[in-house]
């Protein structure tokens, strides 16, 4: 079992380094290449990446994207903001 840690290597030392780079960058370049898919296919795509190790990722794409953890609940706060106005 290999604990997070922030890293900026392209490949590691030892095994835990390894196993870091390894999935870190793996998971970086597959969420590059389907967001490069996806952008050939729609020019104005805005891309939003969520979820509570989302900001892990990003400084390590290449790609512009928004990042906001915890989109889900900042929606349901806002619904009910609105509702309880009226």
């Amino acid at each position: 079992m290999v604990e997070y840690e922030d890293i900026n290597q392209l490949t590691g030392a030892d095994t835990k380094y390894s196993i870091l780079t390894g999935v870190i960058n793996g998971m970086a370049y597959e969420m590059d290449g389907f967001i490069n898919a996806y952008t050939a296919k729609y020019k104005q795509l805005n891309v939003i990446l969520t979820g509570g190790n989302a900001s892990r990722f990003e400084k390590a794409l290449k790609n512009s994207i928004f990042v906001h953890p915890n989109i889900v609940l900042w929606g349901l706060k806002t619904i009910l903001d609105y509702n309880n106005e009226e």
